[in-house]
C-alpha cells in the first residue's frame, strides 16, 4: 500500500475498547456484510458441500447412526462446528485481503482482480501456516492476519527482513493471557448468538419446509452451516478489526501511519 493512501482510511487507525470493537464490527457488517460474504462465500460454499458429504458419511458409516435417530443430528452439528473451526482460517483468507484492501480505500473499493492477485500471491503461505501448520493459531491467533496481509517472507532473503514466523512471535509475544481476556466477551456473544440463529432457522424452516420431526437430516443440514457460518463471518470482521487494535497497540502503528502520509505530501508523494 503506497503512503500516498496511508491518510485515506474507511476507518478510522485508532486505538478501540473490547466494547468499541463490537460496535464497529456492526458497521462493518452493515456497511460491508454483503461484500464480505461474497469474498467468504467464495469458500464457503464448496466447503459446504464437502462437509455434509464428509460428516454424512461419518455419521452413517463409522458411527453406525440412521439420520432419524437424535444421535446423527448432535454428532453432525458438533462435528460441523469442528470442521468449520479447522477451516476458518483458509476459508476467511479473501475477505481479509478485501477487509485489508478496503481499510485504506476510503471513496473506492478494490476491485476483484485486486482482491484475486493477492490472494494468489499469498497462497504459498497460506497452505503451508493455515493448513499443515494450523496447530500453531492456538498460540498465534493473528496468523491469518499476519500472512494474508503483511507478506513476510516465508524466508529470510537479506539480514534486515523478517520472516512470516518471526513476525507471528514478536507480535503474539507475552499477549496469551489477553487472547483469554478478549475470548470471555465472544463466548457470551456466542451465547446470545447461536441460539437465536437456531431459533430463527427453525421458524423458517418450519414456514418453508414443514415440522422438523418430518425432516430431521434435511433440517439439521441447512441449520448447522448457517449457524457456523453466520457466527464465523461476524467473528472474522471481529477479530481482523481486533489485529488493527493490537498493530496500533503494539506498534504504534496509527502515529507510523499519519507520519508517513505526511512524508509523502512533503515529498510530493515520490
Amino acid at each position: 500500500m503506497s503512503d500516498t493512501q496511508l491518510d485515506k482510511h474507511s476507518i478510522a487507525i485508532r486505538k478501540r475498547s473490547v466494547g468499541e470493537l463490537f460496535n464497529l464490527t456492526l458497521v462493518v457488517l452493515r456497511t460491508e456484510g454483503l461484500r464480505v460474504f461474497g469474498w467468504f462465500a467464495v469458500f464457503v460454499i464448496p466447503l459446504t458441500l464437502i462437509n455434509h458429504a464428509l460428516l454424512t458419511w461419518l455419521t452413517e458409516s463409522v458411527f453406525v447412526l440412521d439420520a432419524e435417530e437424535e444421535a446423527w443430528s448432535v454428532v453432525y452439528f458438533f462435528g460441523y462446528a469442528g470442521l468449520v473451526a479447522l477451516e476458518t482460517p483458509f476459508a476467511s483468507s479473501a475477505a481479509l485481503i478485501y477487509l485489508g484492501k478496503r481499510v485504506f480505500a476510503a471513496d473506492v473499493r478494490p476491485s476483484k482482480t485486486e482482491v484475486l492477485v493477492a490472494w494468489v500471491e499469498a497462497l504459498p503461505q497460506l497452505i503451508l501456516y493455515t493448513i499443515f501448520l494450523l496447530p500453531l493459531i492456538l498460540v498465534y491467533d493473528c496468523l491469518p492476519e499476519i500472512v494474508v496481509l503483511e507478506r513476510s517472507p516465508l524466508v529470510r532473503g537479506r539480514k534486515d527482513q523478517i520472516t512470516t514466523f518471526r513476525r507471528l512471535k514478536n507480535f503474539h509475544r507475552d499477549r496469551f493471557g489477553e487472547q483469554f481476556v478478549v475470548l470471555l466477551p465472544l463466548f457470551w456473544f456466542g451465547v446470545i448468538l447461536v441460539p437465536t440463529l437456531g431459533l430463527v432457522v427453525t421458524a423458517i424452516f418450519y414456514l418453508c419446509v414443514g415440522p422438523i420431526e418430518k425432516f430431521p437430516a434435511l433440517f439439521c443440514a441447512i441449520q448447522a452451516p448457517v449457524v457456523c457460518w453466520t457466527v464465523t463471518l461476524f467473528l472474522l470482521v471481529f477479530h481482523f478489526l481486533r489485529y488493527i487494535d493490537m498493530r496500533i497497540e503494539r506498534e504504534g502503528w496509527d502515529v507510523e501511519l499519519v507520519f508517513r502520509a505526511e512524508r509523502s505530501r512533503m515529498t510530493g508523494g515520490e
